[in-house]
């Protein structure tokens, strides 16, 4: 019997309830996490799947049609004293091309003759360069911090899925 999936998103309470959409002032820094389980199984991430959403054009030197961003996103997996384990953006992504640094493709859409909103997708996916992609252990997380002003935006998500690797059927 094959793992049962695990598909969460990014949110302020790390286990996909509270705040999902990370379109928020990060003048003080904000968190968002992917908690792994803490009953001493695991779980394997393969992908992140990104989605910026926005009501203006976006270009590549925009973050959604944000101006670039000062400080940037970043993405790190941390164990369960919040120490750094792994930083996924040694560049933090400060605006719309800088996810094709990390994530294969990356896509901006626009539907209709005259569009109200742009949307940004990026698959991200870590079983392209880590065997299976990326497990968390027991108190182990994803984790995003979003350091500026990303309130104009119309959402921000991000959703991992993977599955657990014990039988949870």
């Amino acid at each position: 019997m094959a793992n049962k999936p695990f598909i969460q998103f990014f949110s302020s309470n790390g286990d996909g309830t509270g705040t999902t959409n990370m379109g928020v002032d990060g003048g003080t820094p904000q968190v968002f996490t992917v908690d792994g389980p803490t009953d001493g199984t695991s779980v394997r991430v393969h992908r992140l799947v990104v989605a910026v959403e926005d009501n203006a054009a976006m270009t590549n030197t925009t973050f959604g049609a944000v101006a670039t961003l000062t400080n940037g996103v970043g993405l790190e997996i941390v164990d369960s004293s919040d120490a750094t384990m792994t930083d996924l953006t040694p560049i933090t992504i400060k605006q719309n091309s800088d996810w094709g640094r990390y994530a294969y493709d990356v896509v901006v859409n626009e539907w209709g003759a005259t569009p109200t909103n742009r949307y940004l997708g990026a698959r991200w996916t870590f079983s392209k360069f880590v065997d299976g992609g990326v497990v968390l252990n027991d108190g182990e997380k994803l984790q995003c911090t979003v350091s500026d002003n990303l309130s104009t935006l119309v959402g921000f998500t991000i959703v991992a899925e993977g599955e657990y690797l014990e039988q949870r059927y």
